[in-house]
């Protein structure tokens, strides 16, 4: 787990993201194409979460099936997040705490 430091610039950089967002993004009839319902609650859409962090494939997959599990599909979407972020593991080479 990241340090405390590391998570709280996180949380800080999520809430600004998510206000910028909110703040753009006019209120509309559900759409489950564009904006579906088990990636829209809360205050930010996983998608914006995904794009502003630039996280690769990999990660996002992990994010989004987190953030969905109990919206969709259970322990099914957990058992995807574990998949995804095992390949992480297993492609990083190693590396510990290396910026991009």
């Amino acid at each position: 787990m990241p340090p405390e430091s590391i998570q709280r610039k996180l949380r800080r950089s999520v809430s600004k993201a998510a206000r910028a967002v909110a703040a753009s993004r006019p209120v509309t009839a559900p759409d489950p194409v564009r904006h579906p319902p088990h990636y829209t609650f809360g205050r930010f859409e996983v998608i914006d979460v995904i794009e502003d962090w630039g996280l690769d494939f990999h990660e996002a997959s992990v994010l989004k099936y987190l953030a969905r599990w109990r919206r969709k599909n259970g322990v099914e979407d957990l058992e995807k997040a574990a998949w995804y972020l095992q390949r992480l593991i297993d492609r990083s080479g190693g590396e510990h705490g290396k910026n991009r």
